[in-house]
């Protein structure tokens, strides 16, 4: 794919002049198309592989290959920004944490594209969640993130930052955002009523099994497995500590899933996240003994959940 040239095209059919909204929609469109390299934190750190990936650059002419890390991704926004005569930087914290961000200029006023961090807007994006990385650089916007963040007024914060003006003009929300749509799900959940923690948590799963198995084209496996957790989290409040939930992966790294289980009072439900026939990733309920089968034939990311499923 030459991502120039159609970022080009996408412009200009949306008629965008104003700086900042290209700088955004270049932002959302690269959310859209790539994906966090679920390959990165298998390798230890700073390991030789984990480093060639922190290294590998991506030709913006020539992209054929759609898995990033923090660098690759700055990389390549910042690269795009400059086309479009949107002054830019690839910056990086510092060399013992290794993480890297675009910092970018218009006019006098300076703003931070971090879409890697937490993983958070890579998977936001594609779900159309408010973004966190996209923001003013400013101490204005550091005050005003830190107050929001404590009075926990997203109104507040949504407002300073700088996705609002452009968000339905270059067609990323039409009126609302999933965090919105899960407030409404959240609350009709806990309106009902539950016999027990367990059945309320099979409950949340199923409601996530509705909302991440729409087929969308571009979520691959880190998109999804970061917004699953990020459901759950957030449906269950303090309840989350009953969740388990491990990465598994075949020796070649070429084969990734998640499997994710409801341990309260012993191992209840267990259910795995995997590309399905179709070639989308699909969130479904298995037994325990295809859980303790897939655990025991495949690498394991977390080992307390191993040993849990080895008791079956």
């Amino acid at each position: 794919m030459d991502l120039l040239v159609k970022l080009k095209e996408e412009i200009h059919k949306l008629g965008l002049k104003n700086d900042l909204a290209i700088a955004r929609f270049i932002y959302i469109r690269l959310g859209e198309l790539f994906t966090y390299d679920p390959t990165y934190y298998t390798y230890k750190s700073k390991s030789p592989e984990q480093m060639a990936l922190f290294d590998k650059k991506i030709d913006i002419r020539n992209v054929n290959d759609f898995n990033v890390v923090c660098s690759s991704w700055a990389h390549v926004y910042a690269n795009l920004l400059n086309y479009f005569g949107i002054k830019a930087l690839y910056k990086e914290t510092s060399k013992s944490y290794y993480h890297a961000y675009v910092k970018f200029w218009i006019g006098k006023k300076a703003f931070v594209a971090d879409m890697t961090t937490g993983l958070e807007d890579i998977s936001n994006i594609k779900f159309g969640f408010h973004t966190t990385g996209f923001y003013y650089d400013d101490f204005l916007w550091i005050l005003i993130d830190k107050i929001s963040s404590l009075l926990n007024l997203k109104k507040l914060k949504n407002y300073f930052q700088a996705e609002t003006k452009f968000d339905k003009k270059i067609n990323y929300c039409k009126g609302i955002y999933t965090d919105e749509i899960l407030f409404m799900i959240k609350r009709e959940i806990y309106s009902s009523c539950y016999q027990d923690t367990k059945d309320l948590i099979n409950n949340v799963f199923k409601a996530v099994m509705l909302i991440i198995n729409v087929e969308r084209e571009n979520v691959r496996f880190s998109d999804g497995e970061n917004f699953i957790v990020k459901m759950l989290e957030y449906f269950l409040d303090s309840h989350f500590e009953y969740i388990g939930y491990t990465q598994l992966y075949d020796g070649n790294r070429q084969e990734f899933m998640g499997i994710y289980i409801n341990i309260y009072q012993n191992l209840n439900n267990c259910f795995l996240y995997h590309k399905d026939g179709n070639d989308f990733y699909k969130l479904e309920p298995i037994d325990q003994a295809e859980a303790k089968w897939l655990c025991e034939n495949y690498i394991c990311s977390e080992g307390q959940i191993l040993k849990l499923i080895k008791k079956l």
